[in-house]
């Protein structure tokens, strides 16, 4: 393999610190295992690969490390097969310490058990058990405090405590002791925690560090917004701007000039206190430019909104009033950590009773062994860390960006760095830390990053950057690079994305013909359908779905270096979220319906699968049978198969009392036949073990094969197996039967530890993946779809009673006991404008770690709403004329709410979104110095009507090939021998033959459409109210029974039922509509089908206004039946004869004024004009007319089609 240099200065170096910054793609695997290789391998004394700590974050990649390795070794000793050292390494390859972090920690405590007094039979404890055993303890502790009845304790509760219950302190406390476990020395940090409520004056307060700290923030703060005043004093000033405006603008400037020149926080407070803004000049001039106008308004509307937000958070009162929040939050920050640290010390206890750990423990106990307090202060290694360091020539870690406090620790107590040898490689991309919320610290890595040196004659410490991405095409690359020059920097992200982090081109792909551009990435836009029918993320699931057909057998892939090309397969593709929950369901049943095979890796489902729930509800019956939900859901399960006709019969036989005694009453043999198997099962529940408990339950009633014949049977067959593993995990808990089986689901539940349905599809077959970004780190993938890419942000820790920091500690809101008020307090404000920084760099990481999964295309989607689009791309825009420098500003990033917003942020400052800018009808920023930069990035904006356009048109192709079949002319479509031949057989004739074609009966529908068929043959046949052209997926409800004609019938059934009385308000029509169904006359799914816009244009017309009016008068009639019989030469010329015809029909609607009668229909038929209705349907019209006539000897002065499709009324 070629190496290029810096590659091969990592595998070279040694006796230094090396920290290599790899970036995406960039080799990293291959540069470690090569190092790896020629430590054991070369030199004069090469090393025993046991004398190596490899260290890596997952044991999956901890495996893989270890195979590469050995294939290496092979790969040698086939050259060299008498090597007595290499088949030594093959030999120590298997013992050598290639680990994650907590198996190295599990070695150390196996072997030095006895310095901390730890029992050598320990074992690492189930998450579920854990949970269960936090449970109780919390619940002792609690109790014991609401006995001993302290002051603190009290007050603590009543500030902290729900209406109800203690659920929120139980959170809080447990929320501490998980954060405080994420320092080297938990003890140390809770003893710290509460440090800045502890004050006596104001001064003090002010003295903080986090009070300098947002000193520091707010001057950056008002630069930013003083730039954004300065460009609109010049957007007045230039030509064609709004002058008018300029007396208002110099204003805010001197203000905003005043609060940047502010040398105090109090200076500050007082300039907020008398800030005021002017009117804006109301002078109107033909000569202004009208996009400069509203440019200036809205550039003052973001200055306001951004001075508001920094006054409500930090001066929304005095100081002294501050000051008095804080000092009053300190017994409760106090009380907290007493009770975290009382539940910490009986935990503690309790795991070493029960002989137990948790991962947590593992590295503390570790530590604990490593490391041995000085006699003058803090920490120094052990003479076990001594032994270690004497025995590892090597320490190397990957995946380093994700490394904590405490894992820092552990390697320094066994590097030799104190001895005078440096003896640490660690490689990683801080760009691609994205596990903040496991309480990662990417600032270690960045720390070493800044500090370590960049060139190799320079003694010390050594940075070695890894930027050539051998993955991805040109252009993913050069996408990647424009959006991140501008979003990463050190305040957002942990590192500036400059040229040292940049990716560098290293694949070698065949390139595309001159002006073709198929690898270009792409940004879809798909515009929500207004009328809510499909939700925006099925939009945009049928958007992915249409793009990926598009795709499959006609996109070239695979042409890296000399690799053949082909065509792209549905293997090539993964579609990415940035969360599964609530879209991969989605996009699955989407793919699926549009016949793309799809494979989805999640980690949740697995406790909502009927299967699974199914079992556990009859454990939870058999341990609690009074359980009225479960007992009703059992024994309408394969458990006891009832009907619901079976379950009302025993409820309304007792009406009274719970249900379980409504069964109990219950004499039927059915009903005493379950009751007999569940006590079976009960009388067993003492001595049987839950697993094989589960197992006979499966074998008694034949489950798996049971649900192994329903639809994904192997999958739910999969489920059930692992439930069973997970019971017989269980009984090697400290806990055991079923009640505690129960709780210990249940926590697993409510913690959201789930499993994740069983996937059975291997990595080799042909499907869509789809799958978190998380889940993707470290794969690559030719196509890559990033979706949801409008999804907002989660920020709802920041609305959260307390938040932790690790440099500020707590921070709690003020309780305000008499007015029983919660409070945000100034310590809670600076922490959640600190970690919205660190919180958005996680999302930019997260961002960058996506996009760079794609090897040949990147196709980013995201839906947008277009009657706000327009006002949101000038926003945007606005806010990308204030920049300076290639970077944005971070106020403006941080403002960004989605990940399209950063985007767009990037890309409206480039030529790409020209498209984009005239859409929103705004003139490009041709100054920006990004603006003519070469960025292979094409934007298209679609929507439902664009999406569909192909199926529909291949559907009237098709309906036009059948009408063209059977309007062939009979000289073209027969012989004349062929023609006399067929006579000669059917030549006789019946005297009788045209009264026996005469009806006896005949609906109006029918004439309706022979008329029509007579008219017009190509509309009859290719449009008619019963077959609507639609497409596939809008059709699908068709399957049970919604079709074309099942939706007019709904549409006229929601008409008969309308009150025609009321106002058009929307409130108003909705509760009406709302009521049809709870009075029962129309089902869920049947009003689905009607667009409420529909009813709230017809209530709008004046035919609605005529017929309110006739109601209220008793003179509006309904669905009116009737009969009319009329001779048959006037109903079809082609009869003769005065027979008599019945015609029947039912009227929609009809209604009597002064002058006369009105009849009226209502159609939902799909046409172009009103003229083509009233054509349609004028002889329907006309037999209602007589016939009404008939029945009410009166004269029918009018009458009216109402069309739902053209929203308007049509008199014939």
């Amino acid at each position: 393999m070629n190496f290029t240099k810096e590659q091969q200065k990592a595998i070279d170096i040694r006796e230094r610190n090396l920290l290599v910054a790899a970036a995406a793609g960039s080799g990293k695997t291959a540069v470690l295992v090569n190092r790896i290789l020629k430590i054991v391998t070369e030199g004069e004394h090469p090393a025993d690969i046991d004398r190596l700590l490899v260290m890596t974050f997952t044991k999956a990649a901890a495996a893989q490390m270890r195979e590469r390795i050995e294939t290496a070794l092979q790969e040698k000793l086939d050259g060299d097969p008498f090597n007595e050292h290499l088949q030594k390494q093959m030999i120590l390859i298997h013992t050598a310490d290639i680990t994650t972090i907590d198996s190295f920690c599990m070695s150390v405590l196996r072997n030095h058990f006895s310095e901390i007094d730890l029992d050598p039979a320990f074992r690492v404890a189930d998450e579920g058990e854990l949970k269960l055993m936090r449970q109780d303890i919390l619940e002792k502790v609690l109790e014991e405090a609401y006995q001993e009845k302290t002051e603190s304790f009290l007050s603590f509760i009543e500030s902290f405590s729900a209406k109800k219950n203690d659920v929120n302190v139980i959170e809080a406390v447990e929320q501490l002791y998980q954060y405080s476990q994420s320092k080297p020395f938990p003890g140390f940090w809770l003893d710290s925690c509460d440090g800045n409520y502890q004050f006596d004056s104001e001064e003090e307060l002010l003295s903080k560090p986090f009070m300098q700290e947002i000193f520091v923030r707010m001057q950056e703060n008002m630069q930013e917004i003083l730039r954004y005043a300065k460009q609109n004093l010049s957007l007045c000033l230039a030509e064609g701007g709004p002058y008018m405006y300029e007396k208002a603008v110099r204003s805010d400037l001197a203000s905003i000039e005043y609060l940047a020149r502010c040398k105090s926080i109090q200076e500050l407070g007082r300039g907020f206190a008398t800030l005021t803004y002017e009117t804006l000049s109301r002078k109107s001039d033909p000569q202004v430019d009208i996009r400069k106008k509203e440019e200036v308004k809205s550039i003052r509307a973001s200055i306001k909104k951004m001075l508001e937000t920094v006054k409500n958070r930090y001066f929304y009162t005095d100081l002294s009033q501050m000051a008095a929040d804080m000092a009053a939050c300190r017994r409760n920050a106090e009380e907290l950590v007493r009770l975290t640290r009382r539940f910490s010390q009986e935990f503690t206890q309790a795991k070493r009773k029960k002989n137990i750990v948790d991962f947590g423990d593992l590295e503390h106990l570790a530590l604990e062994i490593l490391l041995e307090e000085l006699p003058d202060g803090g920490y120094g290694p052990s003479h076990t860390a001594l032994e270690y360091r004497d025995f590892y020539e090597e320490i190397l870690v990957d995946e380093y960006q994700d490394s904590n406090m405490v894992q820092e620790y552990l390697l320094n107590a066994v590097s030799k760095e104190e001895n005078g040898r440096r003896n640490l490689f660690m490689v990683g991309d801080v760009k691609q830390s994205i596990y903040k919320f496991r309480l990662a610290c990417p600032e270690i890595f960045m720390e070493k990053y800044d500090a370590y040196e960049t060139h190799e004659e320079a003694e010390g410490d050594l940075r070695i950057d890894l930027h050539q991405n051998f993955r991805s095409r040109r252009e993913v690359i050069d996408t990647v690079n424009f959006i991140f020059s501008q979003l990463m920097q050190k305040e957002v992200g942990g590192i500036t994305y400059d040229e040292a982090a940049a990716l560098v081109t290293g694949a070698d792909f065949r390139e595309p013909a001159c002006g073709e551009k198929p690898y270009e990435s792409e940004l879809l836009l798909i515009g929500e359908d207004e009328e809510k029918e499909i939700g925006s993320k099925e939009l945009e699931a049928r958007a992915v779905a249409k793009r990926i057909k598009e795709l499959v057998g006609a996109f070239p892939v695979g042409a890296r270096g000399q690799e053949e090309q082909r065509m792209a397969d549905y293997s090539d593709i993964v579609i990415l979220l940035r969360s599964n929950a609530g879209w991969d369901e989605i996009f699955k049943k989407v793919l699926q319906e549009e016949g793309i095979p799809v494979s989805v890796t999640s980690k949740t489902g697995y406790f909502s699968s009927l299967e699974i729930v199914t079992l556990l509800d009859f454990l939870t019956l058999l341990d609690n049978p009074r359980n009225d939900c479960v007992l009703a859901a059992v024994m309408k399960s394969l458990f006891g198969g009832f009907s619901d006709e079976e379950l009302a019969r025993i409820r309304c036989h007792t009406p009274e009392g719970s249900f379980f005694e409504a069964v109990e009453a219950d004499e039927t043999e059915k009903t005493a036949a379950f009751r007999n198997r569940i006590a079976e099962y009960r009388a067993i529940l003492s001595y049987t073990p839950i697993h094989e408990l589960l197992q006979k339950i499966i074998r008694d009633f034949r489950y798996d094969y049971f649900i192994s014949a329903m639809p994904r049977g192997a999958m739910r067959v999969a489920n059930v197996n692992i439930l069973l593993k997970k019971a017989a995990d269980f009984e090697k808990t400290s806990y055991k039967g079923l009640f505690h089986f129960a709780r210990y689901i249940e926590q697993l539940k409510k913690y959201e530890v789930d499993y994740g349905e069983a996937n059975l599809l291997g990595e080799n077959e042909n499907c869509v993946r789809i799958m978190s970004i998380h889940k993707s780190k470290g794969l690559e993938f030719p196509i890559c779809f990033l979706c949801g890419m409008s999804k907002r942000f989660n920020r709802m820790d920041f609305h959260k009673a307390m938040i932790l920091d690790a440099d500020e500690g707590i921070a709690m809101n003020y309780v305000n006991p008499k007015l029983r008020v919660r409070e945000s307090t100034i310590l809670k404000n600076a922490i959640i404008e600190k970690q919205m920084y660190e919180s958005m760099g996680e999302e930019l990481r997260v961002l960058y770690v996506a996009m760079t999964r794609a090897e040949e295309k990147l196709i980013m989607t995201g839906t947008v709403p277009f009657r706000t689009f327009e006002k949101k791309i000038g926003e945007l825009a606005a806010e990308c004329r204030i920049q300076e420098g290639v970077s944005l500003q971070s106020g403006t990033i941080l403002r960004a709410g989605t990940f399209l917003d950063l985007i767009l942020l990037a890309l409206l400052r480039n030529q790409a979104a020209n498209g984009l800018c005239e859409y929103a009808d705004l003139v490009p920023n041709q100054e920006d110095g990004l603006y003519r930069a070469c960025v292979p990035v094409s934007i298209q904006v679609t929507d439902l009507m664009q999406m569909t356009e192909v199926e529909l048109t291949e559907q009237v192709r098709h309906h036009m090939a059948k009408q063209e079949l059977l309007s062939v002319e009979e000289d073209r479509a027969y012989s004349e021998e062929t023609e006399a031949s067929l006579l000669k057989h059917f030549s006789y004739v019946y005297p009788y033959e045209q009264s026996g074609a005469v009806y006896t009966k005949v609906s109006v529908s029918d004439l309706k459409l022979k008329h029509m068929k007579e008219e017009d043959e190509e509309v009859f046949a290719l449009v008619t109210e019963e077959e609507e052209i639609l497409p596939r997926f809008m059709r699908k409800e068709q399957k049970g029974g919604i079709g074309g004609a099942a939706r007019g019938t709904i549409y006229h059934k929601v008409m008969e039922l309308c009150d025609f009385t009321i106002s058009a308000g929307s409130d108003r029509i909705e509760d009406m509509l709302q009521k049809m169904i709870t009075d029962g006359f129309l089902t869920e799914e049947e009003l689905a089908v009607v667009r409420r816009s529909d009813i709230a244009a017809f209530f709008r017309t004046s035919l609605a206004g005529r017929m309110g009016t006739a109601q209220r008068a008793g003179r509006l009639f309904k669905e009116q039946p009737f009969v009319l019989g009329r001779p048959a030469s006037e109903v079809d010329p082609e009869f003769s004869g005065e027979e008599t015809i019945l015609i029947q029909g039912i009227i929609d609607v009809w209604f009597e004024e002064e002058d006369g009668l009105v009849v009226a229909d209502y159609k939902t038929d799909r046409v172009d004009t009103k003229e083509d209705l009233g054509l349609r349907y004028q002889v329907q019209l006309d037999y209602y007319a007589k016939a009404l006539e008939q029945l009410t000897g009166k004269r029918v002065k009018e009458k009216i089609l109402y069309s739902f499709a053209l929203g308007c009324e049509i008199s014939l």
